[in-house]
């Protein structure tokens, strides 16, 4: 038996679309999940800013967020 790896999304409809150079059609197959969230990076965004923005000693007069994406591009 082998072990196979690769990244998809699910569909709108709830299916799981596999790369094309496998061939698995007739074939069993044990699958297993591991979610990724993507809302909880921009929830650590916001921790991110709300802690270190008060350290900043020009005046901010833009969206706290824009203004430090923009100084550490």
């Amino acid at each position: 038996m082998s072990k196979l790896k690769f990244k998809t999304k699910v569909t709108s409809e709830g299916t799981i679309v596999l790369p094309e150079h496998l061939h698995l059609e007739d074939e069993y197959v044990e699958v297993e999940l591991k979610v990724k969230s993507v809302s909880r990076v921009k929830g650590d965004l916001n921790k991110f800013l709300e802690k270190w923005t008060g350290f900043i000693k020009e005046e901010v007069t833009d969206d706290k967020s824009a203004y430090l994406l923009n100084k550490y591009k």
